[in-house]
């Protein structure tokens, strides 16, 4: 059994991290800014400034600290950046963790962030060189796309149901260039989230994870059209679909993207310009983890 801590253990991702740690007899300490309702009685919660010093104190004699805080966009009208959460937020945890004598630091980041091509890549970058450069053991995770039960959280085969299936238009199959045969021939690796959390928990004892950076995706890789037809299947929905050019979409989100309404922003159609593909089928075995597959019967949960 080891005391763990956890920043960012509400979320869609961070509950079923939570879930996991307790299924493997793990003490668990919730540290968040707001209060949250526990997914289990037996967590522990503590709600405080997470920028503030006060954080050192609620990490004394704890084995393991977890940062699970991120966001997909930015709100400036709130104050909401990228810099402020994926950066400045984890490196002060990093500071607070090593001075508590936190042995492991587990850092939840982003397949591709070393591209640095957009806000969201170099803010995660560059909490990941803080934590290489520390005197801790730590492993630092990047997934590609996660999906699994959102359980009234953001996920993505949600959004797509939300943005694009459910919507009256054709679903889109992004290309970029002007070749039509290339519409929606990206790849991505889903993962799904139980999948995530048995990582996460798993790393915590395991020391040959220690000092690496496991890039998590599915065992198999989907294209863009091919995860439209399977979401789009598991809705129950049959749908026509039609190429549209990165660079129109791209264009619309730099007018658009900074209303909240408008479902995705000019640095999420970066990313996804290029793929968010990875193989990962050898670190099932290394963690001795069951996949589940990317699938109709693994998305009824969007019915």
């Amino acid at each position: 059994m080891n005391k763990i801590a956890i920043l960012g253990g509400s979320g869609f991702v961070g509950s079923y991290i939570v879930q996991e740690l307790l299924k493997q007899k793990h003490t668990v300490k919730l540290i968040n800014r707001n209060k949250v309702s526990l997914i289990n009685q037996n967590c522990q919660q503590s709600v405080i400034d997470l920028f503030s010093d006060n954080l050192y104190h609620e990490l004394q004699n704890f084995d393991c600290l977890i940062y699970n805080i991120g966001i997909i966009r930015e709100y400036p009208s709130e104050g909401i950046y990228f810099k402020a959460i994926h950066e400045d937020l984890a490196i002060h945890a990093m500071k607070m963790a090593e001075k508590a004598g936190i042995k492991k630091f587990i850092l939840m980041s982003a397949n591709k962030v070393e591209l640095c091509r957009t806000g969201y890549e170099k803010s995660k970058f560059a909490a990941e060189q803080h934590l290489i450069n520390s005197n801790m053991d730590w492993t630092i995770f990047r997934p590609s796309i996660i999906f699994g039960n959102p359980r009234g959280k953001i996920e993505f085969c949600s959004q797509v149901k939300r943005d694009i299936i459910n919507i009256p238009l054709p679903l889109p199959l992004f290309f970029n260039g002007i070749k039509l045969s290339n519409a929606g021939s990206m790849k991505m690796s889903p993962i799904h989230v139980k999948n995530v959390a048995e990582f996460f928990a798993k790393s915590i004892n395991l020391e040959s994870s220690n000092f690496k950076i496991y890039e998590l995706g599915g065992a198999n890789e989907f294209s863009w059209r091919e995860i439209l037809q399977i979401i789009s299947s598991a809705c129950k929905k049959r749908k026509y679909s039609i190429p549209v050019p990165f660079i129109a979409i791209k264009l619309l989100a730099s007018f658009l993207d900074r209303f909240s309404w408008f479902p995705v922003t000019k640095d999420q159609l970066i990313m996804l310009s290029d793929g968010n593909s990875c193989m990962s089928k050898k670190y099932f075995s290394e963690f001795d983890i069951n996949e589940i597959p990317f699938s109709v019967e693994e998305l009824k949960y969007l019915r």
